[in-house]
């Protein structure tokens, strides 16, 4: 993802200007597009749930009911890299640029279609909350009106464009060119109600709203442009991490607050006071990408604090587990360069847990710090200490990132490593370092980037004109510390260590981060040779870590003449195979810890799917740290009443989410082995809306301990699965849930971001044995809660 974010000076016209652009797909939606799917968020499960939803595409079937026609072959494809969405709640108005987007439709001239933007997690989440207050009209509209859609600057915008090549592996053009008219409407229109004489119709079915018991609009109406979210983290935390974000920072509160609220790095406030009507300070990389993110606020439920529009309820579907790796640049290959021994055996092989905490919030700052006194990996040094090193140049993510979160909460503020009594950066002494509960990402240690004591973090020390070096369009250029664009020394600024000078800084989206920490994009001033950064697996997040890829197979792995960079195990468990660094995963010369390249991905000549399959041992199992749960996030099962507006999961949301995992499963045809999926053996598919739902058996057997988030209380998903005393886990209904109190099988609530890992099995057994009961005067919960990592 890159993000290019940006003030609108005007609040955006509710309507779009129809668009001139001629079709020249002859009859192929050359009428009404019937949409079933418009999801955003995280680019983890952009390609999977591209190739769900061109399956779902490919198995639809009539409906006469919500006028729905039966696919018509061919399947057209339509991608962009430069797509655009408004955030247009009062007083809000800015733009996200440059988007990934994938447009899939079919022949029929009303299409069936299906629509995935690839953005960020708590984007995503933010996005699917997005709405407003209706506008006058007569006569007066009932409902609410999403008010985050896609955004257009007029003729030559990226909506009228031809497609983009080589968006989605294995996916292309098809044909080449630009969208129908109609299309290109929709996805810039910003949607509104519209009437039969003076009846205001329902949403569009793929809303999933039913309206009340007479199936009218309701004041809960919800006339969507997103009906989905992608998320790596649940949305509890993803608000969690936005409150934190804009809440203030001082030493003294254990960074539970980073300060992009203050007007001193240029929030703003809207429409009154308080810091749920900021918007955030503008957060700009420090690799001269002009790409800027902005922390805004968003609700779950009740009134949403800019437009004040009452928001939907949402539900989560769990769509598998991914993990975390982290990667260091094979730049240096000196005698302890983190490239050293490239392209293998690599010296730099694994990370101890701590000493990975450490490095990322600064206390560690060089490339000697990662090596035990025997490396095990190479005896080169004799059995001595090795000594410090290289320093390290660290590579954060946007601090609202699911990646950040994710890797804050199961890599660095944890638990464990932490004091019995938390201590903070105001309780440093001669006989105790800060503990990481008390940590993070954003600390500085050396206090580099405040004036005084409390004021010492990356939201301090921004480019807003009073002397930071660099600027929205270009990096800093390392003459001194800069809280934005961020350039942080993890060193005193008066007392270095003996390996130099190592710094923080920032990259913004996945594409960006891994292209920061390979050493692959880099300032003018300054530049990473031994850099160390993080990002969820994926095939094509890492595919530029090689170069020069060949095989002679038709599809799997392949070798690379030139590899960029390589991952780190953790605690010496890696998180892709069952063996440390993939060693017997990898062929032919591939040395371990280079990361598996897909051939169809690298685009090697004669390749196709499927991609070699990744065991993901370590996850099924539970014993790698760093993972999460992606999920998507849409309207619940909720029953209308006379005067409340009901709403069904969409049709298009279950038949995007159980194709994907089943593309995701081991034989599929376009396999991407990018996560473990969440159920396997998945039948019933096509889901109609209404109908029966599909079903599938669970295939991960690991979660994490769930808690209160957001004023949300913990499910960890496992309660709804019992009956009669006896739980199942096979045949459950791939479903979402209700705003009931009556739980729904394997369908969680609450935060579990950095939860403790436990075994389904172990939490069933404890509500047969726990549930209900009180002991010495304490009742006890339904499930495990409350454990954190």
């Amino acid at each position: 993802m890159k993000m290019t974010k940006k003030f609108v000076l005007a609040a955006f016209p509710l309507l779009a200007v129809m668009l001139l652009a001629g079709n020249s797909f002859g009859q192929a939606c050359s009428g009404t597009p019937v949409v079933h799917y418009v999801g955003i968020g995280s680019s983890a499960q952009y390609n999977t749930l591209s190739y769900g939803a061109s399956d779902a595409l490919a198995n639809q079937q009539a409906n006469v009911a919500e006028g729905v026609s039966a696919y018509l072959a061919p399947t057209n494809y339509w991608f962009s890299k430069s797509a655009q969405v408004i955030d247009a709640r009062a007083n809000v108005n800015t733009v996200d640029a440059g988007l990934k987007i994938s447009v899939i439709y079919d022949s029929n001239a009303n299409c069936n279609m299906y629509v995935v933007y690839s953005a960020d997690s708590v984007q995503g989440d933010k996005d699917y909350f997005c709405y407003g207050k209706m506008p006058t009209h007569s006569p007066a509209y009932v409902g609410i009106q999403a008010d985050c859609y896609g955004h257009t600057t007029g003729a030559g915008s990226w909506e009228t464009l031809n497609c983009t090549s080589g968006v989605v592996p294995g996916l292309s053009c098809n044909p080449a060119g630009a969208l129908p008219a109609n299309i290109q409407s929709f996805l810039v229109t910003q949607p509104l109600p519209t009437f039969n004489g003076t009846v205001q119709k329902l949403p569009p079915f793929y809303c999933g709203q039913t309206g009340n018991t007479s199936g009218k609009a309701e004041a809960g109406t919800a006339y969507c442009y997103f009906n989905v979210s992608h998320t790596d983290v649940r949305p509890e935390d993803g608000l969690y991490a936005t409150s934190r974000a804009l809440s203030s920072y001082n030493t003294t509160n254990g960074l539970a607050g980073m300060g992009y609220n203050q007007s001193g790095c240029g929030a703003v406030t809207t429409g009154g006071t308080g810091s749920n009507k900021l918007i955030g300070c503008p957060i700009y990389d420090s690799f001269a990408q002009n790409t800027v993110f902005y922390a805004l606020n968003w609700a779950l439920s009740g009134a949403d604090p800019y437009s004040g529009a009452t928001v939907p309820g949402y539900t989560t579907i769990s769509l598998g587990a991914s993990p975390i790796v982290v990667f260091v640049n094979n730049s240096d290959t000196s005698s302890l360069g983190f490239g050293k021994g490239n392209p293998g055996p690599y010296l730099f092989t694994d990370v101890n847990h701590k000493v990975l905490s450490h490095v990322f919030d600064g206390t560690d700052s060089c490339t000697g710090d990662l090596l035990s006194t025997i490396n095990p990996t190479n005896g080169s040094f004799g059995g001595t200490i090795p000594g410090s090193g290289e320093p390290i140049q660290v590579v954060l993510r946007e601090p609202l990132s699911g990646t950040y979160n994710t890797f804050e909460f199961t890599g660095v503020r944890t638990l464990s490593g932490s004091a019995a009594t938390a201590n903070g950066q105001n309780k440093i002494t001669t006989a105790q370092w800060i503990s990481d509960d008390e940590s993070s990402q954003e600390a500085d240690l050396h206090g580099n980037l405040g004036a005084t004591f409390g004021t010492s973090g990356p939201a301090f020390n921004f480019n807003n004109g009073t002397g930071c070096p660099g600027s929205s369009a270009s990096a800093p250029d390392g003459s001194e510390n800069c809280g934005d664009p961020l350039y942080n020394q993890t060193q005193s600024l008066t007392s270095f260590t003996s390996c130099g000078t190592g710094v923080k800084v920032r990259a913004i989206g996945t594409g960006e981060s891994v292209k920061a920490g390979l050493g692959s994009i880099n300032p003018p001033h300054w530049s990473i040779t031994d850099g160390i950064a993080y990002a969820f697996w994926g095939y094509s997040n890492f595919a530029p870590a090689a170069t020069g890829c060949t095989g002679t197979g038709t599809s799997g792995n392949v070798a690379c003449g030139t590899y960029k960079g390589h991952y780190l195990t953790v605690d010496a468990i890696d998180p892709l195979c069952a063996d440390e660094g993939c060693a017997a995963e990898q062929v032919g010369t591939v040395a371990a810890n280079n990361f598996p390249q897909c051939g169809v991905v690298q685009g090697v000549a004669g390749y196709g799917f499927p991609c070699q399959q990744i065991p993901f041992t370590n996850i099924y199992n539970g014993k790698y740290p760093l993972w999460s749960v992606l999920r998507l996030v849409s309207f619940p099962n909720v029953a209308a009443t006379a005067t409340v507006n009901g709403t069904v999961t969409p049709e298009g949301v279950i038949n995007v989410i159980g194709y994907a995992q089943q593309e995701a499963a081991p034989g599929s045809a376009e396999q991407l082995s990018d996560f473990v999926p969440f159920l396997n053996s998945i039948s019933g598919l096509p889901y109609q809306q209404g109908g029966t739902n599909p079903t599938g058996n669970l295939n991960l057997g690991v979660f994490r301990s769930h808690f209160l988030q957001s004023a949300i209380n913990p499910n960890n998903g496992h309660v709804g699965c019992v009956s009669s005393g006896v739980f199942s886990f096979n045949g459950v209904a791939l479903a979402g849930g209700g705003n009931s109190t009556s739980k729904t099988c394997l369908v969680d609530k609450g935060g579990d971001m950095g939860g403790s890992v436990l075994t389904v099995r172990s939490d069933a057994d404890f509500y047969l044995d726990f549930n209900g009961s009180t002991v010495f005067g304490y009742h006890n919960p339904s499930e495990i809660y409350d454990l954190r990592q």
